[in-house]
């Protein structure tokens, strides 16, 4: 299979976490989504494949992040947010947009966190393969 890939513009942005809390005797949960969520979601929704996949995947992503002014030559994104709260976000708007049954079936992940280049916009790039 030919990878699947999509691109996001804009600012990536790390899964927020779950808050809980009791209001009337009842405990209730919930998970605040960012707009860069949103837009993972949206993307992913406009270029779902027909089936969710059902197999063993990799994913592959790239985070190309904003450029402070003071870091003119460094390639690589160092600092926060962390990488594995921003792969938690994509990979659950593209659970919500049945890219795949479920997200257990990545089973290889590569992830790259890097400053963007010149004239390059900030986002993600994700491709998605089964694997043999």
């Amino acid at each position: 299979m030919t990878p699947l890939t999509l691109r996001i513009i804009g600012i990536p942005k790390p899964q927020a976490r779950p808050r809980v809390f009791q209001a009337g005797g009842m405990t209730i949960s919930w998970s605040p989504k960012t707009s860069w969520y949103a837009l993972v979601y949206a993307k992913a929704l406009e270029n779902r494949p027909a089936v969710p996949l059902d197999a063993p995947l990799s994913v592959e992503v790239e985070f190309i992040m904003p450029r402070p002014k003071a870091r003119k030559k460094e390639v690589w994104h160092t600092t926060r947010p962390d990488w594995d709260n921003l792969l938690k976000g994509c990979q659950d708007a593209m659970t919500q947009a049945q890219w795949w049954r479920d997200d257990s079936l990545i089973a290889k992940a590569l992830m790259v966190k890097r400053y963007q280049s010149k004239d390059e916009p900030t986002g993600a790039i994700i491709n998605v393969s089964v694997l043999p």
